[in-house]
């Protein structure tokens, strides 16, 4: 899976800024995907309406991204991110997802574990984890001439 992002709105003038996400499958159809912020320099940065930085958030919904088949196209996302304080902040673009060959060897080890395990004890289903390039993004004043 290859993550790519650019910006699509906002300026220098403002904290807020929309950035686009795209995954390119490569093959790979992920079942659910989650986005976050990873920061790599300067202020804060927000994402989701105030997700913060590693936080892990789903961008999509069935009742509007899915089709007739209840499938999600998670190949394009808008993020929707918001600077703490003016200055540059350079950060980069999150993705986990799962498959359902995940799924599926998750479910497999479940199976196998004796019966007597508390569900609560069970292992975590594993992710796939991605990064993106650096976005650069900067809020600053303008200068009276």
């Amino acid at each position: 899976m290859i993550i790519q992002t650019r910006k699509l709105r906002g300026d220098r003038f403002t904290a807020n800024d929309t950035i686009e996400v795209s995954l390119i499958n490569e093959d790979i159809v992920p079942i659910h995907v989650s986005h976050t912020i990873i920061m790599v320099s300067g202020a804060e940065v927000t994402h989701g309406g105030g997700g913060k930085p590693e936080d892990y958030l789903h961008y999509k919904a069935v009742e509007r991204d899915a089709d007739a088949d209840g499938v999600i196209d998670y190949s394009l996302t808008e993020m929707n991110l918001v600077q703490s304080e003016k200055g540059t902040a350079v950060v980069k673009v999150g993705i986990e997802y799962v498959t359902q060959q995940v799924i599926n060897d998750h479910q497999e080890l479940i199976d196998s574990l004796p019966e007597d395990i508390n569900p609560d004890d069970h292992p975590p289903m594993d992710s796939i984890q991605v990064e993106s390039g650096e976005i650069t993004l900067e809020w600053t004043d303008d200068t009276f001439v």
